[in-house]
């Protein structure tokens, strides 16, 4: 015969102490024993304990400080924000597709430490770290201790890894701290009553107006944690007015100084427009998005049907699905774009086992999202990197060489750095130039003034087209240009100009440097 396993746990934990208790070996009642079990169940551990999911998030993120230049979109930011810095007028002066605060925050970033990687990943580990402060604050109120002390030791090994780029300065990695926070918030009101809900419902909509500062795509948080207020029988319409008035003062707080300095349809044009078409170019088909569509009905109508059970059992379902929901929409593949849905997903799965029937449509129509957004990847190439310098950490013990993470990173970093090395050489340090790369860093490490709208030089291609912003080098005629052949193949109408007035000065494969012809020494 087979016994239920707390029958068994019984029966072992009542022969054990009437051994102890060199009684002989009739077994202790049954509510002894109960007792004895529901005592060591509750036996919590230390709260020293709660150091070690941030101490194995900080050991996870070092080689984050010793990372080179070597991703394109924290190059763009950068550029943006050293622009903003010397008085170019954010949207109008430079151009970008994000919201203020993450250029804002580069330009703290830049303003505070220079170009290093090491000032901009601080900014990133801070955010991170709040993030995962998030994720333990509203797990050990809503779990048993070693329960939630396993979600967060989860959180912190898929936020201290380069899983999905959460070292790099991206509006992601940057929204981590202010949105965690404002769903952790919303978990908070919905256990609890009184004048205190306002507090957390009132928190939660000014840290999402923050979040929304830096992406967009915060609007499916924002509306997740909406719907959440709305559809719980204790959150009060008043409450959930409250969230949304914060949410859009705190919204209309960073977007006003940028309307009035570039227009309200330059910043539109950008922010709604240029996104809507970016997201649009890689959607899918008719028959992905219905698949998508249906997902999210599942998890909507899982919230709805779930909604008098307890908050942390049908909150974070349904914080996971919108974010996910947004990778498997964008349909690209960029691992940071599931960053958002990390600290979400571990609350999630800390609430299994046990689904109930009417938190089936929930669990089904998330787990057809997270198969959706797969295609977003997780960053191989830079957990690689990581791994090997861990390795050498530890054999060599001391810090592996600068060398060694730009050789694993790709030979385009190294060759950044050898062109940057030529330019400052060679006096071309300060001079107008056209970086004619995916990766925009020369701007930065070679001091050169970028005089095209944006960059990297997809983004100018992307508002000028390429003929137009050919056009547009061609009028400049900038002392320098800076190519990756891989740029030069895809882009290729920027040869005839290199073949007639430049002169092939530095080449390291696969970047060259061009020089014009006929140029004084200096600029």
């Amino acid at each position: 015969m087979r016994l239920p396993l707390r029958t068994a746990g019984r029966w072992l934990v009542a022969g054990v102490m009437g051994r102890l208790r060199g009684r002989s070996r009739r077994l202790p009642d049954r509510e002894a024993a109960d007792a004895w079990l529901d005592a060591r169940a509750r036996r919590r551990p230390p709260r020293a304990a709660w150091l070690a999911p941030f101490l194995l998030f900080a050991g996870l993120r070092v080689p984050s400080f010793f990372e080179p230049h070597w991703y394109t979109d924290e190059a763009g930011y950068a550029t943006a924000a050293r622009a903003a810095l010397q008085g170019r007028v954010l949207y109008a002066g430079i151009w970008t597709n994000k919201p203020p605060l993450q250029i804002w925050t580069v330009a703290a970033a830049v303003r505070l430490f220079g170009y290093g990687e090491a000032g901009l990943h601080a900014f990133t580990f801070g955010s991170g770290v709040a993030a995962l402060a998030a994720v333990a604050w509203i797990a050990q109120r809503l779990l048993p201790t070693r329960r939630a002390l396993l979600c967060a030791g989860a959180a912190a090994v898929l936020l201290g890894l380069p899983f999905f780029d959460a070292e790099l300065a991206l509006p992601e990695s940057l929204l981590l701290a202010p949105a965690t926070w404002s769903g952790a918030l919303v978990l908070e009101g919905l256990r609890t009553s009184g004048s205190r809900r306002w507090l957390w419902t009132l928190g939660a909509g000014v840290l999402i107006g923050i979040a929304l500062g830096y992406q967009q795509t915060e609007l499916a948080d924002a509306g997740a944690f909406g719907l959440a207020l709305v559809v719980a029988p204790q959150a009060s319409a008043a409450e959930v007015g409250a969230y949304a008035a914060a949410g859009a003062g705190t919204t209309l707080a960073w977007l006003a100084p940028a309307v009035r300095l570039a227009g309200a349809r330059t910043v539109a044009s950008a922010l709604v427009g240029f996104y809507g078409q970016y997201a649009a170019a890689s959607a899918r088909g008719p028959i992905g998005l219905a698949v998508l569509a249906a997902a999210m009905v599942a998890v909507l109508a899982g919230t709805v049907l779930g909604r008098r059970f307890p908050a942390q059992a049908w909150m974070p379902w349904l914080w996971t699905g919108a974010d996910l929901g947004v990778a498997a929409l964008i349909h690209r593949p960029y691992p940071h774009l599931l960053l958002p849905a990390v600290a979400p997903a571990v609350l999630a799965g800390a609430s299994l086992p046990a689904p109930r029937v009417r938190r089936l449509p929930m669990l089904a129509g998330t787990l057809v999202l997270a198969l959706l957004a797969l295609s977003s990847g997780v960053e191989s190439e830079a957990l690689l990197a990581y791994g090997i310098w861990y390795r050498q950490l530890v054999a060599a013990a001391a810090l592996p060489p600068p060398s060694l993470m730009r050789a694993l990173l790709g030979p385009q970093t190294a060759a950044d750095v050898a062109a940057t090395r030529f330019i400052r050489r060679a006096g071309l340090a300060g001079c107008p130039a056209v970086v004619w790369s995916a990766d925009a860093w020369p701007y930065l490490t070679g001091d050169l003034s970028l005089e095209l709208p944006t960059a990297p030089i997809y983004n100018d291609i992307e508002l000028d087209g390429q003929a137009g912003t050919v056009a547009r080098v061609r009028t400049l005629t900038p002392p320098v240009i800076v190519v990756s052949r891989g740029a030069l193949r895809r882009w290729s109408e920027l040869r005839p100009l290199l073949r007639r007035s430049y002169s092939l000065a530095f080449t390291r494969e696969p970047v060259q440097v061009y020089v014009l012809r006929g140029r004084d020494e200096g600029c």
